[in-house]
C-alpha cells in the first residue's frame, strides 16, 4: 500500500488557530470480490499539542453510481503512539469484506480538538476480468515453457546415459 499525505481542516470555534495536524490515508492495491480489506487513516500531530478526549472517526464512501457520499462506519479502533520527540500519531482502521458493489473512494474524517480533519481518500479498485486473464495467461505460458525445457533436458540426459548413447552421439562402429 502506498501513502498519500494531505490535510484538509474545518475549524469549529476559534478560526484563528492554525492546524498542526496532518492526515495520512493509505492507498489500496486492487482487490478481488470476497477479499478482506483494511483501510487506514493516520492523524499526525505535534507532540506539543494537547490530546483531546473523545476523538471521533467517520468513514464514508463516494461511489461512482452515487451522487452523495454515504457514511458507512463511525468509531473504530485506534492506536496512538509517539513516533518521535516531535510527532504523535493516531491510527484509525476500518476493515470490511468487499463485494463488487463496494467500489469507490473511501474517506476518513476525524473530529478532534474542535477540528474536523479529512483524508484525501482511498480509491478501492477491483481486478478486472481482463487483468485476471492476463495474469492467468502469463502463469500458464511460464509453466509450458518450464515443462518444455524439462522434457528437452530429460531427453538429452537419457540419450547420453543409455547404452545406446553411442547412436545418440553419432558415433558409428
Amino acid at each position: 500500500m502506498k501513502e498519500c499525505i494531505t490535510a484538509l481542516s474545518i475549524f469549529i470555534g476559534n478560526s484563528d488557530r492554525r492546524s498542526n495536524y496532518t492526515v495520512v490515508q493509505t492507498v489500496s492495491d486492487p482487490v478481488r470480490p470476497g477479499d478482506s480489506v483494511t483501510l487506514q487513516c493516520s492523524v499526525l500531530s505535534d507532540s506539543d499539542n494537547k490530546t483531546c478526549p473523545g476523538d471521533s472517526v467517520y468513514w464514508f464512501r463516494a461511489g461512482s453510481d452515487k451522487s452523495h457520499p454515504e457514511i458507512i462506519y463511525t468509531g473504530g479502533n485506534n492506536e496512538c503512539e509517539k513516533r518521535s520527540d516531535s510527532v504523535k500519531s493516531c491510527v484509525y482502521r476500518f476493515s470490511k469484506t468487499v463485494s463488487s458493489s463496494d467500489t469507490g473512494t473511501y474517506y476518513c474524517a476525524v473530529a478532534t480538538c474542535g477540528q474536523i480533519l479529512f483524508g484525501k481518500g482511498t480509491n478501492l479498485m477491483f481486478f478486472s476480468c481482463l487483468e485476471q486473464r492476463k495474469s492467468e495467461f502469463i502463469a500458464v505460458a511460464t509453466l509450458i515453457v518450464c515443462l518444455a525445457i524439462s522434457v528437452i533436458g530429460n531427453i538429452v540426459f537419457i540419450c547420453y546415459r543409455s547404452p545406446a548413447s553411442e547412436q545418440c552421439k553419432g558415433k558409428s562402429q
